[in-house]
């Protein structure tokens, strides 16, 4: 599903931002980060995905009635 897939891409980007710019020095402030960046991930992901799944259906709903 396309709005879901696009999570794959702001997973990445929080990686790369976690690594490359974010001075953390502990384990517990890198999984704080991860805890937090996966939680937004998840949600945004459910209703991404929610969003378009819908969308589809009215549209093929739409198109052959």
């Amino acid at each position: 599903m396309v709005g879901a897939s696009s999570m794959i891409y702001f997973g990445a980007f929080a990686l790369y931002y976690m690594v490359a710019h974010l001075n953390l020095k502990l384990l517990s402030d890198d999984l704080v980060y991860l805890l937090w960046s996966s939680l937004f991930l998840v949600s945004t992901l459910l209703m991404t995905g929610t969003i378009s799944a819908f969308a589809s259906a009215f549209f093929v709903r739409y198109i052959y009635d």
